[in-house]
């Protein structure tokens, strides 16, 4: 998949967090998913099997769970 669209995010050196929208079936989703850098191609990302893919409409759900424990972390 040299063709991942999405906003990227470094994980390290080797591995970006990829956030896109995708539809299937119909359905349009959220997809947040690890790519690995192929360092014989370079900015070719290559998808993992981690990740999520969740329906736009469960996103903001997630977001707020996100928020929760991202403010719990820093108060601990």
């Amino acid at each position: 998949m040299a063709g991942i669209k999405g906003v990227f995010i470094e994980k390290n050196n080797s591995t970006d967090i990829v956030v896109n929208v995708s539809e299937f079936k119909g359905n349009t989703n959220l997809s947040i998913r690890e790519c690995w850098l192929d360092a014989r191609n370079p900015g070719v990302r290559n998808p993992t099997k981690k990740g999520i893919t969740i329906s736009v409409e469960k996103a903001e759900e997630l977001v707020k769970a996100i928020r929760k424990a991202v403010k719990e972390a820093k108060s601990s």
